[in-house]
């Protein structure tokens, strides 16, 4: 059983417990056709800047058209307004939508206020997006670059952080103790 605190891609899971935080499930990328008992947080919906024309998914989980099904969904809990699968295959039972406590950690060692959601790879352009625009950064928007942890101080364009000491301030490297907080719901799951 896993907890996710924010729902992301693990496509690759192979393992005999239930596998958990997917979105389009292929075939061989589970053992048992089954996900029990996890727990999705609402992330941020972020693919708007990448491509100004895209919409946040209707479902957490939808089903490649390799998967003959069924595929069990039981006892899990979510948060937000998707809905958890999106699939004549899927079988339901006991999953509830509605409010979910936040996963605390020990420490993700990012400065005070800064979420790892805030924190993404620097790139100079957005591929993905049609005609791959150059991606623009704002004060406060949180980088890794070559390893190493940057702040944007300034409104910055294709200027990677070493080169650009005046629109980037370097950090020390998080501590990435990811561990859940002794006494929380969530102490037995996800890394430990």
């Amino acid at each position: 059983n896993r907890d996710c605190p924010t729902p992301r891609a693990n496509d690759g899971h192979s393992g005999g417990e239930p596998w958990d935080c997917g979105h389009t499930l292929q075939r061989g990328n589970f053992h048992r056709r089954r996900a029990a008992e996890n727990r999705h947080r609402p992330g941020a919906f972020s693919y708007t800047g990448v491509d100004p024309s895209a919409k946040p998914p209707s479902a957490l989980f939808g089903f490649g058209a390799d998967i003959a099904g069924p595929v069990s969904f039981e006892g899990n809990q979510w948060e937000g307004t998707a809905k958890l699968v999106a699939s004549s295959k899927a079988v339901e039972s006991g999953n509830v939508s509605g409010p979910l406590p936040a996963i605390e950690l020990v420490d993700d060692g990012l400065p005070p206020g800064v979420t790892p959601e805030r924190l993404e790879a620097w790139v100079a352009a957005t591929t993905l997006a049609p005609g791959s625009p150059a991606r623009s950064y704002a004060a406060g928007d949180w980088v890794m670059y070559d390893a190493q942890l940057y702040e944007c101080t300034k409104p910055s364009t294709n200027e990677p952080p070493p080169d650009h000491p005046g629109s980037w301030k370097k950090h020390p490297l998080p501590v990435d103790d990811l561990r859940a907080v002794a006494g929380s719901k969530y102490e037995k799951l996800g890394v430990r």
